[in-house]
């Protein structure tokens, strides 16, 4: 397997960090929707707010469609897989995984009397 790097647009020289900008644009672009859905599944939104919502989840998962072929194309001509980069990415931002604890929580309340 061929080293995995995440680097600049102007850093970009080969065909593993192309593919490696693709499989973590399609995460982030993923991530994304998710916020749009649960806040318009909540109810956070205004009628038109909701509107514009759809459709930005709808341009989203076109636009993860797109990125999901480029991607395909270009890790069938690398050595390194989507899994392989799912790691590596995984293993940069391990606190991401983790929730806060209550014992961070409880430090912030204040007490009224």
């Amino acid at each position: 397997m061929n080293h995995i790097r995440f680097v600049s647009a102007d850093e970009l020289s080969t065909l593993e960090d192309y593919a490696a900008s693709l499989v973590s644009g399609l995460v982030t672009l993923n991530s994304l929707g998710k916020f749009h859905a649960v806040a318009d599944s909540k109810g956070l939104l205004s009628e038109d707010e909701s509107e514009f919502c759809k459709t930005i989840i709808w341009e989203l998962s076109r636009l993860m469609k797109l990125y999901q072929t480029q991607m395909t194309n270009i890790l069938e001509r690398t050595e390194i897989t989507a899994e392989d980069v799912l790691n590596k990415l995984n293993g940069m931002v391990p606190a991401m995984k983790k929730k806060p604890g209550k014992q961070a929580n409880s430090s912030n309340k204040q007490e009224t009397t």
